[in-house]
């Protein structure tokens, strides 16, 4: 994450003010300084706030985090512009302060927050909402709150907390950043697999030991055994059964001979008395054939009898055309003589029908006067009817004018009681205000004494601290200072015993030796181990410090106490409660606020009717006078119409029946006049068609004539040579459809079975003699063979069974093999995780403590180039369960003294963080993968360090850049200015803070 611009509206010292970090992004290492309390420090609580909806430490709520100075409906707000890689994002995040509204409530503060990219991201969707927003920001930076303020923001003070926290907190705060929590999960889930995977085993055992129970069985070597048994049956019962079933179809054999001589036989006997059935019946077939040749030839004279009677038909049908044609053209002239149908007689009914067509007119026209009149009478009632609703309508909006009056009046005393009662808000309020203020320092005296008393007794546990520690400290430093006596007499001793007379000395030269040191006689005092004498003292110096520091809190509790002055006495319990009643008292006067407005609103509303009402009841009267006075005139209208149509002697109803009398006698002369028209044109075309037509049907009568004669001679030819005497005898001879039919089957039938019956004795041949009968024997054997395929039945359905109990008792030792053998891989693997293996370390604690030795190892070469090769970070392994995350310093200054990080003076612990926070971060990316460590901001801590210290610390993270885009070292250290040229000056103005920027000593107001 690369920041770029920071915009910071009513926070902390900023009024409104934008702070542009793109010029340090080349820049590498920068510094950003100014005086105390300034808000250097508030910068980096603006990015985290923007980002996670959280300051750093104790500054992390928004109460601290707001200007004091703002105005009370002013907002506090952040945007944050910064960069992943290629990608450019905005998040911004503000909070809106409670305020008291126009209706007297008080609104709560509203937070909101938003997150857009800019550029590089096309496809990604802007983000609302506070929770969403830190949500995403997290994913994006893979950075929750707690890993941002130790990777990215080193806050003041806090980094420390790795370094100097014991074993316990470093493991959780490493298992929280590292979130190593999943190993734990794997451990458990590996545990509920071993369970899981056990009870299958159980499971699948218990299975197994049932079915072999089930089938009476040890084994499945016992149940094969079982099963060979019934096999050896069902062979025994197949062997029997088959020869039973040959036994069988032998008898079965023999009487199937016998009964198919039988049956030949008796068929033999069947077509013999077939064939002698049929020479008795001969005659009658003789007749039939005899009486099918009569119907023949009476066929033949019946076709020339049918043609005769067509032709007579015809010839009779032709003559009567002929006779109707003449007729017909003697009626037609006839008819075209009628006087009716005469050119004159038509002419003159066209006239009546004129005349008759002029009287219509002249009553149409008096109809349509008529129906004038009727529909402006009916005018004249509609508009009666609306001048009455009319005047109906204007009496009730009268009414409820009156009704509003005496609402309004109403509504104005009410609203002047809501107003005397709301004046004496201000005073309630006040007073309120005053109470809570009372109610608010005698809470907090409470507390600050409270605190001063809890203060008390922990100065008191830390100097008995205090003296243990350094009476253990002294007692051990004693104890090494009489130690190392105690060696350098031991020494001096060894060296007098090998000194020889008049031999130089190996130390001073001398050759003699007056007062040889001669060994001591008691035991040498058991030496102090360095590592707890270090330790001691380590504890001692602690100790000092935590008694000092509580000593200065105490000071500081008891001047806040004094400087409150004499506690007055106060009953906290009767303040709450009149507080409480005053609050309530102005939550009932915000009701009564709301019920004001509610009151005014609703009199505007019905003044406002009203108005409208007054209006509507002037226009209504005007509109009400110009309709009663076209009314008048529409009246005098009607009465006019009405005597000039009675004028004319004739009601409307008459004139309405005589018009539709003289349309219906009009209708029928015109009818009748076409009618008439129409018969003349039809009797001459008719008249003219028929004269036409004789001469046709003349020819035709002719040529029926001679068709008739030549079918007579054609039917007297066939009767002759039939030998038909008359038609008598001819319709006597010839038979009907269905007898014919009849006596031609009969004889083809009786033809057909003749010869099928002499083929079929010719195909049996002679009659053959019958063999012996086999039935008891069959019998005997069907019974042997059913008792047998029970048998049979019953050993193949136990083997069967036999085969599926083996069958599932092989799939139960199956599955349990399985099952154990699961559970043996789940177990091993369940051990290893929990830590029941070799190392007996747990999985999520053995990736914990490779991280941490990672995290150490990076540290420890930081810390070693900043100390100039004097401190080492190490991890101090311990068989003890909870201390294999201690933490120690070899110091090299000492011979390589391992020290605790405690034991460390400040400058020192700060290096020590410094270079632990460093390698955290190192760390943390390569094992995350998506972190882009790409900005570092450090805030204080160089004020304890020397200044070939600082220019180590300077000179690693200056090497940073490699990795990291830019490096922000927040102080107030005046050297630091001339050792980075790229600075971002934190200044104080009349209306907040502001920054400036300089690089490379060019000065640019930001």
């Amino acid at each position: 994450m690369r920041p770029h611009s920071i915009t910071l509206q009513h926070f902390g010292p900023y009024a409104e003010h934008t702070v542009d970090l793109e010029p340090f992004h080349d820049a590498g290492l920068f510094l950003v300084h100014g005086d105390t309390g300034s808000g250097k420090s508030t910068l980096l609580d603006a990015m985290s706030w923007a980002l996670y909806g959280r300051g750093l430490g104790d500054r992390a709520t928004d109460e601290m985090l707001r200007n004091v100075a703002a105005p009370p409906d002013a907002p506090t707000a952040v945007t944050l512009d910064f960069s992943l890689g290629d990608r450019r994002y905005r998040v911004a995040r503000s909070i809106e302060p409670e305020r008291m509204s126009r209706r007297g409530t008080v609104t709560r503060a509203r937070t909101t927050a938003s997150l857009q990219c800019l550029a590089g991201d096309p496809g990604f969707e802007a983000v609302g909402g506070t929770r969403d927003v830190s949500r995403e920001v997290g994913r994006l930076l893979h950075l929750p709150h707690e890993q941002f303020s130790r990777v990215i923001v080193l806050p003041q003070g806090e980094f420390r907390d790795l370094l100097l926290a014991p074993a316990e907190r470093r493991e959780r705060l490493l298992e929280h950043l590292f979130g190593t929590a999943r190993y734990a999960l794997i451990e458990e889930e590996l545990r509920a697999m071993d369970a899981t995977a056990r009870a299958a085993f159980d499971q699948a055992d218990g299975v197994l030991r049932a079915l072999l129970e089930g089938v009476g069985a040890s084994d499945l070597d016992d149940l094969d055994a079982k099963a060979a048994d019934g096999g050896r049956r069902v062979a025994e019962s197949e062997v029997a059964i088959a020869g039973l079933r040959a036994a069988l179809e032998t008898a079965l054999a023999a009487r199937g001979v016998a009964a198919e001589i039988e049956r030949r036989n008796a068929q033999r006997r069947i077509h013999r008395d077939a064939l002698a059935a049929l020479a008795a019946g001969a005659g009658d077939a003789d007749r039939d054939r005899e009486r099918l040749a009569r119907d023949e030839s009476a066929a033949r004279c019946l076709e020339a009898l049918t043609r005769l009677r067509e032709r007579d038909a015809d010839l009779g049908s032709r003559r009567e055309r002929h006779e109707r044609a003449r007729a017909e053209h003697q009626r037609l002239s006839e008819a075209l003589g009628d006087p009716a149908l005469s050119p004159s007689s038509l002419e003159a009914a066209e006239s009546a029908i004129r005349a008759a067509l002029g009287r219509a007119a002249a009553l149409r026209a008096a109809q349509d006067e008529a129906e004038r009149l009727a529909a402006v009478e009916r005018e004249v009632a509609g508009r009666a009817v609306e001048a009455d609703r009319m005047h109906a309508g204007l009496q009730a909006r009268e009414q409820a004018l009156a009704e509003a009056a005496r609402s309004l009046a109403e509504l104005d005393g009410s609203i002047a009681a809501h107003e005397a009662a709301i004046a004496e808000e201000p005073a309630l309020r006040s007073r309120v205000e005053g109470l809570a203020q009372r109610q608010q320092r005698a809470a907090e005296r409470r507390s600050r004494e409270d605190g001063l008393r809890g203060l008390q007794r922990a100065r008191r546990d830390a100097l008995a601290a205090e003296r243990d520690a350094e009476e253990a400290w002294r007692a051990l430093a004693s104890q090494h200072a009489r130690a190392e006596a105690a060696t350098r007499d031991e020494h001096a001793a060894l060296l007098a015993a090998s000194l020889v007379v008049g031999e130089p000395c190996p130390v001073c030269g001398s050759g003699s030796h007056p007062a040889p040191r001669a060994r001591a006689s008691a035991a040498f005092e058991a030496a102090v181990d360095a590592g707890a004498l270090a330790r001691a003292a380590a504890a001692h110096a602690q100790a000092q410090r935590e008694s000092f520091a509580l000593q200065i809190r105490i000071e500081e509790a008891e001047a806040a106490l004094r400087a409150d002055g004499a506690a007055e006495p106060v009953d906290e319990e009767a303040l709450a409660r009149e507080v409480r009643s005053g609050k309530d008292a102005l939550s009932a006067l915000r009701r009564r606020r709301l019920d004001l407005d509610a009151a005014r609103r609703t009199r505007s509303g019905l003044a406002a009717t009203a108005e409208a009402l007054r209006a509507s009841i002037a226009d209504d009267r005007s509109a009400l006078a110009v309709a009663r006075s076209r009314l008048a005139t529409m009246e005098d209208d009607v009465a006019q119409r009405r005597v000039v149509f009675t004028g004319m002697g004739m009601t409307a109803a008459a004139v309405a029946d005589t018009l539709r009398g003289l349309d219906a006698e009009v209708a029928a002369q015109q009818a009748s006049l076409r009618e008439a028209r129409a018969r003349r044109e039809e009797t001459a075309r008719a008249g003219a068609a028929a004269e036409g037509a004789l001469p046709m049907l003349s020819a035709e009568v002719e040529r029926a004539s001679a068709a008739r004669a030549e079918a007579a001679a054609a039917l007297a030819g066939a009767m002759e040579d039939g030998g038909f005497a008359d038609e008598q005898a001819l319709l006597t001879a010839a038979l009907g459809t269905g007898e014919r039919l009849r006596l031609r089957a009969s004889l083809e039938a009786r033809a057909r079975a003749e010869v099928a019956h002499r083929e079929a004795l010719d195909a049996l041949g002679a009659d053959e003699a019958a063999g012996p009968s086999l039935a008891d024997d069959e019998g005997s054997l069907r019974g042997q063979l059913e008792a047998a395929q029970r048998e049979l039945v019953i050993a193949q359905t136990s083997l069967a069974a036999m085969e599926h109990q083996r069958r599932a008792l092989l799939a139960a030792a199956a599955t349990k093999a399985g099952a154990e053998a699961q559970c043996h891989r789940v177990r091993r693997v369940s051990e290893v995780a929990n830590g029941k293996g070799p190392t007996r370390v747990r999985l999520s604690r053995y990736v914990l403590l490779d991280l941490f030795d990672r995290v150490v190892a990076s540290a420890s070469a930081g810390l070693e180039a900043m100390s100039d090769g004097r401190f080492r970070l190490r991890r101090q392994e311990r068989a003890q369960t909870g201390r294999e995350f201690d933490l120690v310093v070899d110091d090299a200054y000492v011979g390589g003294l391992a020290r605790p990080a405690a034991s460390l003076s400040g400058g020192e612990v700060f290096l020590a963080s410094l270079a632990m926070a460093l390698g955290l971060g190192e760390v943390l990316q390569a094992w995350a993968g998506g972190i882009r460590v790409e900005s570092l901001f450090v805030d204080e801590g160089f004020g304890a360090l020397d200044e070939d210290t600082v220019e180590r610390a300077i000179e690693l993270l200056e090497r940073l850049p490699q990795h990291a885009r830019m490096v922000g070292v927040v102080s107030h250290v005046p050297e630091l200015r001339k050792r980075i040229p790229a600075r971002l000056e934190v200044l104080r103005g009349d209306r907040g803070s502001y920054t400036r920027c300089s690089l490379r000593h060019r000065g640019l107001d930001r």
